[in-house]
């Protein structure tokens, strides 16, 4: 199976702001609004073991994937995969 990288971006409200405790009140509050969403994230990547689910307040989603997830490119049973953060994967024979 082919690795899979999840990443929940693009979704915290900021509401608290020029505090300490800013974020994770933020954090807090997103996990709340969206439970049912994450649940279900959650239980789709506890089925399947290739998929790695990266929750909000993690970073900066581009910068993380770049840095730490992402891999050029992929060889599973003779297919290349490459990847690339905006786009889904596409399977070449190679």
């Amino acid at each position: 199976m082919l690795p899979v990288e999840v990443s929940v971006d693009h979704s915290l409200a900021v509401e608290a702001y020029a505090a300490p405790v800013a974020q994770a009140r933020n954090e807090a509050l997103e996990l709340t609004r969206h439970a049912e969403r994450f649940g279900f994230l959650k239980c789709a990547a506890a089925a399947m073991p290739s998929v790695h689910l990266n929750p909000p307040g993690t970073g900066i989603m581009h910068t993380i994937n770049l840095e730490q997830l992402a891999t050029v490119s992929t060889v599973v049973d003779g297919w290349l995969c490459p990847s690339e953060s905006h786009t889904p994967r596409v399977a070449l024979r190679g």
